[in-house]
């Protein structure tokens, strides 16, 4: 357990938001506002990026941003908040540690953001076209930047996980372990 004390306006704001852009992305729809639709992959469904007509289009339009600008929002705000609990602990064993995990989330977070930024920008491109120049009228990225945009959001697990292995020499250590005793238990198998 990490023994850094977490401000308890960050439980009160996280539970906040989780429950208003719930209660948002579910009772819009019911209440004759919006829709739902398939995303870019077409494996899930989510709000419609066919924006409707009238004022209903601005609560689906801020809808959309309040999805893609608030988990940054948040996502930057405990990266600040994390910087600065790095900075405030001194440099006791236990509290190294309880830096490197730090420092292994900030990373993590850096990471997720960057995968995740050229799809919400293509989403947010579509929903804004649409407020510009009206509902149905699309102004659409090449099909080769939504591609390029999905292979990174989809993939976004493994350049996390490279840049743990790259950084974290305990994950390294173990990882390390782990194959050298597979392999290890592999030869000793074929040589019984």
């Amino acid at each position: 357990m990490n023994c850094w004390i977490m401000p308890k306006k960050q439980y009160v704001m996280f539970r906040w938001l989780c429950v208003t852009f719930s209660c948002a992305y579910a009772l819009a729809p019911a209440l004759g506002v919006g829709g739902y639709g398939p995303d870019f992959t077409c494996s899930s469904c989510t709000m419609d990026m066919v924006l409707p007509d009238g004022w209903r289009k601005y609560i689906v339009a801020m809808i959309f941003f309040l999805r893609s600008v608030k988990p940054v929002c948040v996502m930057i705000y405990m990266l600040i908040g994390c910087k600065a609990f790095k900075k405030a602990y001194n440099d006791s064993p236990n509290n190294q540690l309880q830096r490197k995990i730090t420092q292994d989330a900030i990373v993590m977070t850096c990471i997720c953001l960057v995968c995740w930024t050229p799809i919400a920008t293509i989403r947010g491109w579509v929903v804004l076209m649409q407020l510009i120049y009206g509902s149905g009228v699309f102004v659409l990225p090449t099909e080769d930047n939504v591609k390029w945009a999905l292979l990174l959001h989809w993939v976004s697990l493994t350049p996390t996980v490279l840049a743990l292995f790259l950084l974290d020499s305990n994950i390294q250590r173990a990882t390390l372990q782990l194959r050298l005793g597979t392999f290890l238990g592999h030869i000793k198998n074929k040589i019984e």
